[in-house]
């Protein structure tokens, strides 16, 4: 009998492991150091370094933390991307808030997202310091449509900054409150 079917799936369990649900009312700390409270469940998963949040699968929804990109670094931390540096959105030190944006975009484009629309650029508090909120709508090449909340700042030589994505038809809308709370409580 033949399983080669079973091949795609080992691959995806070796390179995704899920470390841990993260109950409702409990302090977590994530990848990049900072303590934060979520007031629903969550699965933490992780790939050689990275972090990302789920509820539902991350194709679903998605909260990544990211906490420090350098200068010269690609703005999603991507290894992948960084294959790429003469074409990848690379984040440099002392760029406006309007320049981190534009960038994000481009990091969401080069993703592979289509008519990545920037909905709301404002001023927000980050980790108890001056930043940034971040709302974008953007498209799969298959069409369907997503949202994505980015919040953080960039008053050190580093970025830091966390980013929610889900589609825009139920999961964005369902989970917005939720994230925004969790978002809030990050230190």
């Amino acid at each position: 009998m033949k399983i080669y079917w079973l091949l795609p799936i080992a691959l995806l369990a070796a390179c995704t492991s899920v470390q841990r649900l993260i109950p409702a009312n409990t302090a977590a700390t994530v990848g990049a150091g900072w303590s934060v409270q979520s007031n629903e469940p969550w699965m933490q998963f992780g790939l050689r370094g990275e972090e990302w949040w789920s509820k539902d699968g991350v194709f679903l929804n998605q909260l990544k933390f990211i906490g420090e990109v350098k200068p010269g670094e690609h703005v999603f931390k991507s290894r992948v991307a960084n294959k790429n540096k003469d074409i990848s959105p690379l984040y440099r030190a002392g760029m406006s808030t309007r320049e981190i944006a534009d960038l994000i975009q481009d990091g969401f484009k080069a993703a592979g997202f289509i008519d990545v629309k920037m909905l709301k650029l404002a001023p927000s508090r980050f980790r108890g310091a001056e930043g940034f909120r971040l709302e974008l709508e953007m498209a799969t090449s298959k069409g369907l449509l997503y949202r994505a909340l980015i919040v953080g700042n960039s008053a050190a030589p580093v970025l830091r900054y966390a980013a929610y994505q889900a589609p825009a038809e139920y999961y964005y809308g369902r989970d917005l409150r939720s994230v925004e709370a969790l978002l809030a409580s990050l230190q």
